[in-house]
């Protein structure tokens, strides 16, 4: 999202407020149901009680419940104060979010990696001892975070430190019924899949990350069409869940949206 304060353009070219409107609008556009929306940080660019009022007053108009996530270009006291209803955003643990509630037979966790004022990923011994509490062998369960725990290819991301990690991985790899962690940061559509555990990572509702997968590749984006991920539950077998995931473009060329027959 990456929304700044009074509107204005991300990195001053990125109209990031246009690509918020043209998200919930084609969100609402949809026909078939859509339970809910897990947002994965970075709301706001610069933090600022302005930037989250905007993108409260537009999210306000989805038909849908939303959860959010922080990421490190947030401000983790402006978006609670701004989104007073959404109390889980006080749910601290070392200074860090962790917030866990069912849906149907899933289990959904919001995890919190951001260290305050640095891009780096950080998990502390005190939430990821609480998260092991969570992953409740009776549910399957779906993370969402900001910082994904794996090489995405693209190197500055790569270069960012990430505390505990690898204890994070061990302990997804020590259960069987984690169907989902899905992460942003990188602004990308990337699948992976460690220890039987699929990864994705959402692309950006406006700038996407250039895809130079040099080791020395300079930290640059593009302003390719945005988009973002949508998940499809089959939860008839509650034993093993079936997930289908699908990346969603988002565009305001009204020639881009018109449907006609296909039948080969």
């Amino acid at each position: 999202m990456h929304i700044c304060q009074d509107g204005k353009y991300a990195y001053e070219v990125s109209d990031t407020l246009k690509g918020l409107k043209n998200f919930v609008r084609n969100l609402n556009k949809h026909t078939f149901n859509i339970d809910m929306l897990c947002i994965t940080g970075d709301l706001s660019d610069d933090g600022s009680i302005s930037s989250y009022e905007i993108v409260r007053e537009n999210l306000s108009k989805l038909r849908i419940p939303y959860y959010l996530v922080p990421g490190n270009h947030d401000d983790k006291e402006n978006m609670a104060a701004v989104f007073q209803d959404h109390k889980y955003l006080r749910n601290y643990v070392d200074n860090r979010i962790l917030y866990s509630f069912l849906y149907k037979s899933i289990k959904i966790i919001l995890l919190d990696s951001v260290s305050v004022g640095s891009p780096d990923g950080s998990l502390t011994d005190g939430v990821l001892s609480l998260l092991e509490r969570e992953l409740d062998p009776d549910y399957n369960t779906i993370i969402f975070l900001h910082q994904p725990p794996f090489l995405s290819g693209i190197g500055f991301m790569d270069n960012q430190s990430y505390l505990n990690k690898n204890k994070f991985l061990n302990i997804l790899e020590k259960t069987d019924n984690v169907m989902l962690v899905g992460c942003g940061h990188i602004y990308r559509q990337i699948f992976t899949k460690k220890n039987n555990v699929n990864f994705m990572i959402a692309p950006s509702t406006a700038m996407q990350l250039d895809l130079n997968l040099n080791d020395t590749a300079p930290g640059d984006f593009v302003l390719e069409t945005p988009g973002y991920l949508m998940h499809r539950i089959d939860i008839s077998n509650k034993i093993s869940p079936e997930i289908i995931s699908y990346g969603v473009q988002i565009t305001d060329k009204k020639e881009m949206e018109v449907t006609y027959p296909f039948n080969d």
